[in-house]
């Protein structure tokens, strides 16, 4: 789905929602409950993530793109909480990066996208300031990523093979939203994200002919590749609250 659909959709649901309500209650300050988070917005590459040096192994070749997330904050007394988020993270490569040819392969990257999943967990602080509605979260756990850059190829035969990174995932961000109605609010997010996704393929001596009553092998051959991925990111979300 095209980022300004939905961009658009997730405008204009909250306004939908709180029109087809009978009568406006006052809006609720309260963050004890559930807080649901639907966001979507824009992925800014950072750092070795972005850079194009072909001779530099972190370079990772990634453009602007986007993300699409979900998060869950439960939400105690003291304003404080545990917050759970999925994150989808779409980065395009570089046109500049089509023809490099990395350590091991034979064949350029081509053209293709960085798609990194996170899934994390940590403690959030979430308070009304008025009518505001701020929101702070530190968060870790894992990605999983998958890129051109993650190709292999078996040096016996050439096919390549797709693979998938895993790693730790940081993430830390703020949002400031404003109610529309005592269980909906529209919210802006800035957040940061780190990963450092690896893959480690490994392929054993292979049969590649017969010389001399004998067969010969190829050399067994281990691909470690390693990444860094950092990203800002901005975007809006709708925000539901179910009361605890």
């Amino acid at each position: 789905m095209n980022l300004k659909v939905i961009l658009i959709l997730l405008l204009t649901f909250p306004f939908v929602a709180s029109a087809q309500q009978t009568q406006t209650p006052k809006t609720s300050s309260s963050t004890k409950g559930v807080f649901l988070d639907i966001s979507g917005g824009a992925s800014l590459p950072l750092g070795a993530y972005t850079m194009s040096d072909a001779t530099n192994e972190q370079s990772g070749f990634s453009n602007t793109g986007f993300t699409m997330q979900l998060g869950c904050d439960a939400m105690g007394k003291n304003n404080f909480g545990l917050g759970f988020q999925y994150t989808f993270q779409v980065n395009p490569l570089k046109n500049t990066s089509k023809d490099v040819i990395v350590t091991g392969m034979s064949v350029p990257l081509g053209s293709g996208d960085w798609t990194n999943h996170y899934i994390m967990a940590g403690p959030v602080f979430m308070k009304y300031f008025g009518k505001i509605l701020f929101e702070a979260k530190t968060l870790i756990g894992i990605i999983l990523a998958t890129s051109p850059l993650f190709k292999t190829q078996d040096p016996a035969f050439n096919s390549v093979s797709s693979n998938t990174g895993t790693g730790i995932a940081l993430g830390v961000g703020v949002g400031v939203g404003y109610p529309v109605s005592p269980t909906v609010a529209l919210k802006l997010n800035a957040q940061y994200l780190f990963g450092n996704p690896k893959i480690d393929r490994q392929y054993g001596a292979q049969v590649i002919g017969h010389r001399d009553s004998a067969f010969v092998y190829s050399a067994p051959v281990t691909f470690d590749t390693k990444k860094v991925v950092s990203a800002f990111n901005l975007g809006l979300s709708i925000v539901i609250r179910i009361p605890g």
